[in-house]
């Protein structure tokens, strides 16, 4: 029987502290195109940070690390995410974990024709949903710039905000070509993760991109539950410190001795291969990490109900700002 003392062994209230907003932008494409590339959020978010520094920076061309006004810079903040000297963690670290992702499904190769429809998520954490206004400017400039190799053109139609329920606000209507309305932020308490995960002693993890986990500094090519809940609980810390103002006061020890008592009953991940092209760098960078579904079994699954549907919203793994890392929990 599961250990009461151990019943909250991840506060649902303290997991709650992390909050979010998460977001659908629609285009509509303006030019026939080429072939949508194998994975949008590679581009989308490529565009995304050059867009968004053109929009922020006054000092284009310098660099972020030695800008004077790098502590009170949008752009700074949201795509190199300082550490600060006096930070309580990861001050070994360059950057801390960006506040945002991108939510995108792998290309089918379709082409791209003059007014499709084309649909964005993504999310925004802690401190970063006050930034929305300059997130929808930056995705309006994007979409008049183009996508791709041959800068298919594109209108940003509307930006639609989740409320807790699952309805949708319109935030941005591009007929008024402003706002028409803030979000704020939401927590796991208001969406009601309880309702759906149960007291299920038995789940499927399923990978909707790659997943990329490194464990004793090798990419996972299999997933114990423990390696997985080290990797998110490490993103959630971070996440809760840096842009939420607020230390996850857990015992990670016990946590990850509890996940190290969870089975992987059934594993049909595979490794997916792809690469990206990095402008900046001017090289293909591997991008391949794990995809399909895990199945896992234990009496004390119900203590990370929490933690596991905070990661569907945040990503696990590296590369979460390109949406990688995206899963959904599925109850057996």
């Amino acid at each position: 029987m599961e250990n009461r003392e151990d019943k909250h062994l991840i506060p649902p209230t303290i997991i709650g502290e992390i909050t979010f907003a998460r977001f659908r932008a629609q285009f509509e494409l303006l030019d026939d195109g080429d072939r949508l590339p194998f994975y949008l959020g590679s581009t989308i978010r490529g565009l995304f940070g050059r867009e968004f520094k053109r929009l922020c920076c006054p000092f284009r061309g310098s660099e972020c690390a030695t800008c004077r006004l790098r502590q009170g810079c949008s752009y700074a903040y949201v795509f190199e995410t300082p550490v600060g000297e006096d930070a309580a963690m990861m001050r070994l670290y360059p950057h801390a974990p960006r506040p945002y992702t991108f939510d995108l499904p792998y290309g089918s190769g379709e082409k791209m024709r003059k007014s499709d429809i084309f649909e964005c998520g993504f999310t925004l954490i802690g401190k970063a949903v006050g930034l929305l206004p300059y997130v929808v400017c930056t995705l309006d400039t994007l979409a008049e710039r183009g996508l791709g190799a041959g800068r298919v053109r594109m209108r940003l139609d509307a930006v639609d905000c989740f409320r807790a329920d699952g309805s949708m606000k319109r935030c941005y209507d591009s007929r008024k070509r402003r706002a028409v309305g803030g979000c704020e932020p939401l927590s796991l308490a208001q969406i009601g993760f309880e309702d759906r995960f149960g007291q299920a002693r038995r789940l499927r993890l399923r990978f909707l991109t790659s997943v990329r986990i490194v464990y004793s500094g090798s990419l996972c090519r299999a997933l114990p539950f423990h390696v997985f809940v080290r990797n998110l609980l490490r993103r959630a810390s971070a996440l809760s410190y840096f842009h939420c103002g607020k230390r996850l006061e857990l015992d990670f020890t016990k946590i990850i001795r509890q996940a190290q008592n969870i089975s992987q009953i059934r594993s049909e991940l595979k490794w997916q291969r792809w690469k990206r092209y990095s402008s900046r760098q001017g090289v293909l960078i591997d991008m391949g990490g794990l995809v399909g579904e895990a199945e896992y079994c234990g009496e004390a699954l119900g203590q990370f109900h929490a933690l596991l549907r905070l990661g569907e919203i945040v990503h696990v793994g590296k590369g979460a700002t390109f949406g990688l890392g995206r899963y959904e929990v599925v109850p057996v």
